[in-house]
């Protein structure tokens, strides 16, 4: 009887966390979706030059939101006692003030040097609101990890679905009022201060009474007790970005924005809905992988090809007929201005192929604790991108012989990546 029980209480734990996990997951789809069918708004009422100045703002704004408040929002949910998770909070938020004041102070007085190198003036005038993104960023990532802390599953998701609407009807509302890009840059902030506002009101509601008793003591001995986020994830997740990122801020520099904006328009078409169907299967992956790894270690192998053999059939169809397509519906679903992005389409989606079969099955150096393995494969990404994106500029090939050089590294850098996660599992 006692079994049965205990068996009941596992089905509806697990039953529990998959509804959670469907929740987060759709309100992340739906979100995603918003600005994927925004697209076609966006690149009638905006120039590729225009669109890839944003590009390379928020692929700015991507790599200084991993070091804001030196990743110490991924301990809020690890405390068992809600006075420890409440002084994680207030110690995030300290940092992410600091972090972003210094970021300010930065850009107000080295603003025209910034834009300099990065050889594209008109950019100055919006890096003046890359703090207040930055803050936005950090304070939507606190709160709703504390939301998550107090399992609020629902209100998570809400908010996504609010950042997306608030981001998509600034940007195209503002472009109908105002001429130029600047409607882009105050929509990217809306989205992504968007939701703090709820999140706050509910924390304080429901928890002022622990917050009351947030004290600099409390603070600082846990800043000590989880110094491993700041010393070792910070620079992981910032080599990581770096190697996403990277690519459409050195194309902008060597080879103008309307390229970048090129770059934007098919990581929306391809990066965005493949990270999402990917970063599901992931999270299966993970924990299936997690599970066999202390039951039966001998089949991970085993659950590891058939992830990637499956991965590839899903794939491969839907990769192939796009790239078919692309030249031809591209201008027709984006506009005329937008034919070369659909052109060059097909080149990249190679490189999509093998980040949507390894990425997947990356997790294997979490589980085996293999963090070097995780740093060093991080850089091996980041090499290839730069080294081929400088080659290309050095040799002055053409930005159609570029992002040839991108596709090729980044598809050898996938693969790299997959070789590492199978050999965390061999060790």
């Amino acid at each position: 009887m006692n079994e049965l029980v205990a068996n009941v209480k596992i089905y509806l734990k697990r039953r529990d966390f998959f509804k959670n996990v469907l929740l987060l997951i759709s309100g992340s789809g739906i979100a995603q979706l918003l600005v994927l069918l925004s697209s076609p708004f966006l690149t009638r009422l905006y120039t590729p030059e225009e669109l890839g100045l944003l590009g390379i703002y928020m692929s700015f704004l991507a790599i200084l939101a991993t070091i804001s408040s030196l990743q110490y929002e991924n301990a809020i949910t690890l405390p068992r006692d809600d006075f420890e998770g409440a002084n994680i909070v207030a110690l995030t938020f300290f940092l992410l003030t600091i972090i972003s004041f210094l970021f300010g102070v930065s850009i107000f007085l080295y603003n025209e040097e910034i834009s300099i190198i990065l050889k594209n003036k008109e950019l100055s005038a919006y890096l003046y609101l890359l703090p207040l993104s930055l803050f936005g960023i950090g304070a939507y990532r606190i709160l709703s990890t504390y939301a998550l802390r107090r399992k609020k599953y629902l209100i998570v998701s809400k908010t996504k679905i609010n950042q997306s609407i608030g981001m998509v009807f600034t940007q195209i509302g503002g472009a109908l009022l105002i001429k130029g890009p600047l409607p882009l840059f105050i929509g990217d902030f809306v989205g992504r201060i968007g939701g703090s506002g709820k999140l706050l009101t509910t924390t304080l509601k429901e928890d002022w009474q622990t917050f009351k008793q947030v004290h600099y003591k409390a603070m600082k001995q846990l800043a000590f007790r989880y110094y491993k986020f700041p010393l070792l994830s910070t620079a992981a997740k910032f080599i990581k970005q770096l190697s996403v990122e990277l690519p459409i801020i050195l194309i902008t520099i060597f080879y103008g924005a309307s390229v970048g904006g090129w770059f934007l328009i098919i990581q929306r078409i391809l990066g965005t809905p493949l990270f999402l169907i990917g970063s599901s299967i992931g999270s299966v992956f993970l924990a299936e992988a997690s599970s066999l790894i202390h039951k039966q270690p001998n089949k991970v192998n085993d659950l590891f090809f058939k992830t990637i053999k499956n991965l590839v059939l899903i794939i491969f169809p839907i990769l192939f007929i796009v790239s078919i397509l692309s030249p031809w519906l591209v201008p027709i679903v984006f506009g005329s201005a937008w034919a070369n992005a659909g052109a060059h389409l097909p080149i990249l989606s190679v490189m999509y192929f093998f980040q949507f079969i390894t990425i997947p099955v990356g997790s294997t150096v979490v589980i085996r604790e293999k963090h070097a393995l995780q740093f060093i494969r991080e850089i091996i990404r980041v090499i290839l991108i730069c080294g081929a994106l400088f080659y290309a500029h050095f040799f002055q090939l053409s930005a159609t012989g570029a992002i040839v050089a991108v596709s090729i590294a980044g598809s050898i850098g996938f693969i790299i990546y997959g070789i590492f996660s199978w050999i965390a599992l061999k060790n």
